[in-house]
């Protein structure tokens, strides 16, 4: 939190900040505004086929739906599943997708199935995300080209993912509902925000609130990363005061009431689901993440090993190449912070670009000590997608001081609309910037109306084996919305991911019509129907017919042995 205003040396003031303070005019409406309509635009234009394309999820997708359910009746308090087998802390994305499910689909109609609705909810919530990326910087910049640099370096470096990084890691960051690119574009406004806060603008506490949250909401590594990268921004923001911070701190509290009191109000909605969970089901979701960070899965790795990672997210290949390029965008961005002249009108943007690298330095530290001691596979780099916001935030400290430096040319305006356009093309051309639909299985639907036509009104019980479960999430959240009842069984791995509410206990095992789904490839046997194939799966009745008093008696065995159900 600042509490002195101005740049370096300025004296601290005592009233209501003046439009002049900080060395940068408040950033005006109609920048967010346009940059928002225009990304929105793009997006929806990309991804236009969701207004007219029945697309029905699968996988991840659809475990998430089974919660996106669950928001729509307000009863969900934890956030999407991990595969350590706990809940990440808070359901504040899932409440936005069922927002966008409920709005588009169940309540005008105009996407034709939940999902879609889902999707358009995303590309709008990082529409606008991406605009207030664009929004801080012309505001310290002082000029709207800024803004437009700013959109283009998102663009372009969106495309050049879709583009560089291999196909099966799917980096769609600002089209997708896979949860780790998700992240991706609130991460980076998060730190774009903090550095704005770090460098004077404590009227942007609130969106520190809002993004910080989102990210905690969204992963249980953001407990971490989100703590330290606000007390580098405090620091920063206290810089100017240092020699008597806790008067300065004093003074913000009681003049800048405007500025704290709404970042304390999100914080309160946003830790409330959190805090009610965990009353409800203590240690609940928190006693399981302290046992994986004290289990021998969490970490333990050297720090070439995680130098390594680390680097993997600046250019996908060899380390030298990846250090190669971070030392070259971060060169270049030091040096335009601190060599290149700004005009007197933005005057506090150098405060505002060394608070940008400041940022930069402290997340690529976290990063590194979270790869050492957090991350279980370093092969799986869809953990750390969120790290990918760093290299575009050095890119937007050099072309936000470039073109400060250089207002009203025309030929910095030829560039920058030469630039802006490339990267439109770049992004009109990248698979990634188009919706990630790559999950949706048009079998689902058939497939699950074939069951609950072989069993009319009767609980459907379905056998879940190995790598199997992906289609078995999909079938659930299919039932529930055909108003179908029924719950899984099998390895409570391939089961957790839809919550206890669909997973079967021993009466329903016994009472239910099971069916079984087998991993592909899969040749039924003789006499075993098989009612669908999907994308994972091979769907067939129960192979075995066991007499129910038997299946009652040996069910009711085992459920005296498992922990669920």
């Amino acid at each position: 939190m600042i509490i002195k205003d101005g740049v370096a040396g300025a004296p601290a003031t005592t009233g209501a900040r003046e439009p002049a303070e900080h060395g940068a005019a408040a950033p005006r409406p109609w920048v967010w505004l346009g940059t928002f309509a225009a990304m929105a635009t793009f997006l929806l234009l990309r991804s236009r086929f969701l207004f007219t394309t029945r697309l029905y999820e699968s996988a991840d997708p659809a475990a998430n739906s089974i919660l996106v359910v669950q928001a729509e009746h307000f009863t969900l308090l934890h956030g999407n599943y991990s595969r350590e087998q706990f809940f990440h802390p808070g359901p504040a994305y899932l409440y936005l997708m069922a927002a966008g499910q409920w709005l588009l689909h169940d309540l005008t109609h105009l996407v034709p199935t939940a999902w879609n609705g889902q999707l358009i909810a995303l590309l709008l919530l990082n529409s606008a995300l991406m605009a207030t990326v664009a929004w801080i910087a012309g505001g310290w910049a002082r000029t709207a080209w800024a803004a437009v640099a700013a959109a283009a370096v998102i663009l372009g470096w969106a495309a050049a993912l879709s583009f560089g990084v291999p196909a099966p890691l799917n980096p769609e960051i600002l089209a997708s509902t896979w949860m780790p690119d998700v992240y991706v574009p609130t991460f980076l406004a998060f730190l774009v925000v903090s550095s704005s806060v770090a460098a004077g603008r404590t009227e942007h506490l609130w969106l520190l609130a809002v993004t910080g949250w989102l990210l905690i909401h969204g992963h249980v590594e953001f407990l971490f990363f989100v703590p330290v990268t606000v007390v580098a921004a405090a620091a920063g923001a206290l810089w100017p005061a240092r020699r008597a911070p806790w008067a300065a701190v004093r003074r913000f509290l009681r003049q800048r009431r405007r500025q704290w009191v709404p970042a304390a109000a999100v914080s309160a909605v946003f830790a409330l689901p959190i805090a009610a969970d965990l009353a409800l089901h203590w240690p609940g979701e928190f006693g399981k993440y302290v046992s994986y960070a004290r289990s021998a899965r969490a970490g333990h790795h050297s720090v070439s090993q995680a130098a390594g990672y680390l680097l993997w997210y600046w250019v996908p290949g060899p380390s030298w190449l990846g250090l190669l390029v971070l030392v070259g965008f971060v060169g270049a961005a030091l040096a335009v912070a601190v060599v290149v002249p700004f005009p007197a009108a933005a005057a506090g943007l150098r405060r505002f670009l060394l608070a940008a690298l400041g940022i930069i330095a402290v997340t690529t530290a976290a990063m590194l000590y979270y790869a050492m001691r957090g991350v279980d596979d370093l092969s799986s780099h869809y953990i750390g997608f969120f790290y990918w916001s760093v290299p575009p935030l050095a890119l937007l400290v050099v072309v936000t001081g470039l073109t400060a430096a250089l207002p009203g040319r025309l030929v910095t305006r030829m560039v920058l609309a030469g630039a802006a356009l490339l990267a439109v093309g770049a992004a009109a051309a990248a698979p990634g910037l188009s919706a990630d639909v790559h999950d949706s299985e048009p079998a689902l639907a058939p497939a699950m109306a074939a069951l609950a036509a072989r069993a009319p009104g009767r609980l459907i019980v379905l056998d879940v084996a190995p790598a199997t479960s992906f289609d078995a999430d999909g079938l659930v959240i299919q039932a529930e919305r055909s108003g179908t009842r029924i719950c899984l069984t099998g390895p409570y791995f391939w089961v957790f991911a839809a919550t206890s509410q669909f997973i079967c206990g021993p009466r329903q095992e016994a009472t239910g019509v099971t069916y079984q789904l087998h991993q592909r490839p899969y040749t039924a046997p003789p006499g075993v129907p098989v009612i669908a194939r999907l994308r994972y799966s091979v769907l067939t009745a129960l192979r075995h017919s066991v007499p129910t008093a038997l299946r009652h008696s040996v069910l009711t065995a085992q459920g005296r042995r498992r922990s669920g159900g």
